[in-house]
């Protein structure tokens, strides 16, 4: 079954490359090519036990959801960074 997650993973994560690369209207499917992806990877890496591909995995991870929040969801966005930068201003205060 992990060969089989880790295939997957490794597909999604080409699939996604190239969808990225092509651009155009393949650019919608990026996102959630990629987030299957990461996800793929984090569960292979954890059954392996690589705890520090893990971190890499989970920043890439981290920049897939805030590239497809900007890009799906604008105006959630736009909230998140205002309310990050009004807590910024009040703990820099």
């Amino acid at each position: 079954m992990w060969d089989h997650l880790q295939w997957a993973a490794t597909v999604f994560g080409i699939a996604g490359a190239i969808t990225n690369s092509v651009g155009g209207g393949l650019l919608r499917f990026t996102w959630p090519i990629w987030l299957v992806s990461n996800l793929a990877c984090i569960a292979v890496l954890q059954h392996l036990g690589a705890h520090g591909l893990i971190v890499q995995q989970v920043f890439y991870l981290a920049t897939t959801l805030v590239g497809g929040l900007r890009h799906y969801f604008p105006n959630t966005w736009r909230r998140c960074i205002n309310g990050v930068q009004l807590l910024w201003g009040r703990w820099a205060s």
